[in-house]
């Protein structure tokens, strides 16, 4: 049975936190993707086994872990074992019963009169709140889904066409050249497609509704552009589409609201009256709930919860998995060591190239980031902004050693992409900062070697 790619970086995890038992940015990541596989047995072990570690117990963010079973388990208690390990003399407090639920505060207005403070809830939250086991349900699909023999390569092939897929690798003579003897250089030109982030993140997600045996699928226009890929798509795949909107957008968004309808979108505002927040996502999560049998809730994936994030490193794995085979059939005689480089604010799926690749120990990952360096040079490009489970997984990888960021001036960003230019290709300045690097790192290396470098 196949192995889903989340899976994968539980693996890496695992290992991880073998070396460093101590960080708990690294336990709360392991809780993370435990819950977006729903993994509740194995969650339930490692909530036992942080508990009863004394620095890791005080340093975990405990009423998040225990919104995490509430997605897992959300007719259940919390786990004995780990509840009679916190209540223990000189234990941290740990809030219990529905406060434990309740979501951080992003922000607290002043006192009202009547002594209570207004909370300003987090999409996910929300969504938990109103759909937690419906949501768990979803994960419980989506897993069997995942593992299903070939369920990826059926994506693939059934998108090809709409997503423009597959992309060329090509193998660049000019910069082998300038890398030097016994050094290759191929360019993933995901460049060659004229399609925006979001379209590959609608079709992933109608995709999925097909293969649940949905007939529609429910989005919010949180992002226009995403709104406007569902709509899109989902007659490719004979989906009915319904987008929720704030009130307000039948007026201050007329022009979206014409196009969402001219694809053949179905329309509708959200309640104006007893919700929980002001998102829009909120009105389609309801909305979702009166349709489950008929119809997938297709979410962009900004702060989404589970099983979204999951799904967005299954669908993104596409292009690594797309590379690696056009690869072998290049250069499968040779079996050379590998680098694969990209940039951190590339347009294209960056850690999706990484994704197929992290257990593979003979294969080093580089990512291009702007100089000086450090965690705010490689903070999220537009692209990634939408997407916050990739700066997660940036921020992880980056700190157990598996992927490498290097800086890379502007300068010689730019005068690659003028080299770049005189080859015919066009591409931004982050992803000529990805082939910069490509050849700092081939001056540094004496071993013949090939790079895999990717193009958005």
């Amino acid at each position: 049975m196949a192995e889903a790619p989340s899976s994968g970086f539980l693996t890496l995890l695992n290992e991880s936190l073998s070396f460093a038992p101590e960080r708990s940015d690294l336990w709360m990541t392991r809780f993370d993707i435990l819950r977006s596989l729903g993994y509740k047995k194995e969650f339930t072990q490692s909530v036992v086994e942080a508990a009863t570690h004394a620095r890791i117990r005080r340093e975990l963010d405990w009423p998040a872990v225990r919104r995490m079973w509430a997605q897992i388990a959300p007719d259940e208690r919390f786990p004995a074992d780990a509840e009679e390990v916190l209540r223990r003399p000189g234990a941290a407090p740990v809030p219990s019963g529905p406060e434990a639920l309740l979501p951080d505060l992003v922000l607290r207005a002043p006192r009202l009169a009547e002594g209570r403070r207004e909370r300003v809830l987090r999409f996910n939250d929300v969504a938990m709140q109103i759909a937690g086991p419906q949501l768990a349900a979803l994960t419980r699909a989506w897993v069997g889904l995942s593992l299903r023999q070939g369920f990826l390569d059926d994506y693939v092939r059934t998108t090809r066409s709409l997503l423009q897929r597959p992309t060329p690798l090509e193998f660049s003579a000019s910069l082998s050249q300038a890398a030097g003897e016994g050094r290759r250089i191929y360019l993933k030109r995901e460049d060659r497609r004229g399609l925006p982030a979001e379209a590959e993140q609608a079709a992933a997600q109608c995709w999925v509704a097909s293969q649940l045996g949905k007939t529609g699928v429910i989005t919010a226009n949180d992002v226009d552009l995403h709104a406007l890929e569902v709509a899109t798509a989902a007659p490719f795949f004979k989906l009915k589409c319904t987008i929720v909107v704030r009130p307000a957008d039948f007026d201050t968004k007329a022009s979206l609201i014409e196009d969402l309808e001219s694809l053949g979108a179905a329309v509708v505002a959200m309640p104006d009256t007893g919700l929980l927040s002001t998102d829009p996502r909120e009105g389609a999560v309801r909305a979702w709930l009166r349709k489950l049998d008929t119809t997938h809730l297709a979410l962009s994936l900004g702060m989404a919860p589970a099983p979204y994030t999951a799904m967005a490193n299954a669908f993104q794995s596409a292009v690594g998995r797309e590379a690696a085979s056009q690869y072998d059939e290049m250069a499968s005689l040779l079996k050379r060591p590998r680098t694969l480089v990209a940039a951190v604010g590339s347009e294209a799926d960056a850690i999706g190239f990484a994704l197929p690749f992290l257990g593979r120990k003979d294969l080093r990952i580089a990512f291009a980031e702007p100089e000086p360096g450090g965690i705010q040079s490689w903070k999220a490009s537009g692209r990634l902004a939408a997407y916050h489970g990739q700066i997660r997984e940036h921020s992880w990888l980056r700190g157990v050693g598996r992927i490498q960021h290097v800086p890379v001036a502007d300068r010689d960003a730019e005068n690659h992409r003028a080299r770049l230019a005189r080859d015919g290709i066009n591409v931004g300045l982050e992803d000529a900062r990805a082939v910069a690097l490509a050849l700092l790192l081939s001056q540094g290396d004496p071993t013949p070697r090939d790079f895999m470098v990717l193009l958005g």
